[in-house]
């Protein structure tokens, strides 16, 4: 995506410097805005700080997990950046408000067409799929645990592990139920 970007430049990198004058009402100003840009950072690192409880599964994790992270998280800062440099030097109209509310699955089909936009899509689908599944699998791990040391109602339930299959069921299914009432509620 980043090298597709850059490869349909419409302005030079000069566009990152430019707030075309919005911010300059707001009560915190600009400083609102980069709060709120700071959300994204930390639901990227708590992203990795799961994926790092799983890694404890790996071969010598003291050794290869602290090294994988951060790796992930300074490749991530790195494309990140250039993600964002790509885009703003891609975007056709920069007062085209579909930019702000619908992003870059809009740029990307502006730019690059709806065929590519669609394949990009298909592949975001799966990383954050593959995302949520950490997230699930740490959260039966975490409820697992304190079940286990009896902090949790049910817990001889919750604590048990399946003869059968060697796994958490009930933790892994609460999680799930859990994971699914918020969007179940907004339908």
């Amino acid at each position: 995506v980043i090298v597709l970007l850059f490869a349909h430049p419409h302005r030079g990198p000069s566009v990152l410097f430019n707030t075309l004058g919005s911010g300059n009402e707001q009560a915190l100003g600009y400083f609102g805005a980069f709060l709120v840009a700071s959300l994204i950072g930390g639901f990227q690192f708590y992203g990795f700080d799961t994926a790092s409880s799983l890694a404890e599964e790996t071969r010598d994790p003291h050794r290869r997990a602290p090294r994988a992270i951060i790796n992930a998280l300074l490749g991530s800062f790195i494309l990140g950046a250039l993600l964002i440099t790509a885009a703003d030097i891609a975007i056709p109209n920069l007062f085209d408000s579909r930019v702000a509310t619908l992003g870059l699955p809009y740029l990307v089909d502006k730019v690059l067409g709806t065929f590519v936009g669609n394949i990009l899509l298909g592949g975001a689908f799966v990383a954050i799929f593959g995302a949520c599944l950490a997230v699930q699998a740490a959260g039966a791990r975490i409820m697992f645990g304190m079940a286990r040391d009896h902090q949790l109602p049910l817990a001889g339930q919750a604590a048990h592990v399946s003869r059968r299959t060697k796994a958490i069921v009930w933790p892994t299914l609460a999680v799930g139920v859990f994971g699914l009432a918020p969007p179940a509620i907004n339908i």
